[in-house]
């Protein structure tokens, strides 16, 4: 049995379970609601009330784990998939860094990680996609003494994009060769990941306020989807064929909507729960955590 906590900006989710990725079995699934930001700027915030707030609700739960692996779902870490010459591994680190700190004008604060997806080849040329995240050491430092305070020690961190794009290979959700986008519509968030001939190409996000206007929130999403649409038709020839939706089942509603009006496509929800017990649709909300797990 396994703890995976995700941080948002206002909440957490807690999801504990076990599995792979042919079974997987959650036991409890809990979202902690969050007065204050967790950070302030790209520091963690420590306020005793929240603190005491998060040890109540795990408290509440009967979660008393002294281990956790650690999701982060905030602009604190950042994200971006790579192309590069394929080479050995520690030349392959070195330009993955280097692309990084050009990219994002990093300081030596920073730790870059990351996550091959696979290979390609340009005009003879084998070259290597990876998945790439950089967080800031104080900020690393911060969330381990934070998780402290709560009896907890973390095993691992990684960002929500790594945990999402496993969970989806692993259930091997995407196996055709047409264009499709895989949307996660969250609360506070949504998150577009396309795919290509099975293989993950590229995402783009959104962040979304509480006070933020629907009618905004739907001229944004229409606006992602229409240039991703654009994007892929141009590169490839081929229009998006399948979106695909995960997320907050709340959004789902309007998402559809957006995708029917803007792609001219039905928007499906893939049947997890041939893998994933208890069938509950609240789940969809937690499959970065249960990237994790698979």
């Amino acid at each position: 049995m396994a703890c995976v906590v995700e941080i948002r900006d206002r909440e957490i989710y807690v999801l504990v379970g076990t599995g792979s990725a042919k079974k997987l079995k959650v036991s409890q699934s809990l979202r902690i609601f969050l007065n204050d930001s967790m950070f302030t700027n790209h520091d963690v915030n420590f306020d005793a009330e929240m603190i005491s707030h998060i040890k109540q609700k795990l408290d509440e739960h009967n979660i008393n784990f002294k281990k956790i692996d650690l999701v982060i779902n905030h602009r604190v870490i950042l994200t971006k998939e790579l192309t590069v010459p394929k080479t050995d591994r520690k030349k392959l680190d070195f330009m993955v860094t280097n692309e990084m700190i050009g990219m994002f004008n990093l300081t030596r604060d920073f730790i870059v990680d990351y996550t091959v997806l696979g290979e390609t080849e340009f005009e003879g040329n084998k070259r290597v996609h990876c998945l790439t995240s950089a967080m800031r050491k104080s900020t690393i430092e911060g969330l381990e003494l934070f998780f402290e305070e709560l009896g907890m020690k973390i095993n691992s961190i990684q960002s929500t994009s790594n945990s999402f794009l496993n969970f989806v290979g692993k259930l091997e959700l995407v196996n055709v060769y047409e264009p499709v986008i895989v949307v996660d519509a969250s609360s506070s968030y949504i998150r577009y990941y396309l795919f290509n001939h099975g293989h993950f190409m590229f995402m783009r996000s959104i962040y979304i306020h509480v006070d933020d206007d629907p009618q905004t929130i739907t001229k944004r999403v229409y606006h992602v989807l229409e240039l991703m649409n654009q994007s892929q038709a141009g590169d490839s020839g081929k229009p998006i064929s399948r979106v695909l939706l995960f997320g907050f089942e709340k959004r789902f509603a309007l998402m559809t909507k957006i995708v029917a009006s803007g792609l001219q496509l039905e928007s499906e929800v893939p049947n997890i729960f041939d893998v994933v017990t208890p069938d509950d649709a609240n789940l969809y909300d937690f499959v970065n955590c249960m990237g994790v797990l698979v």
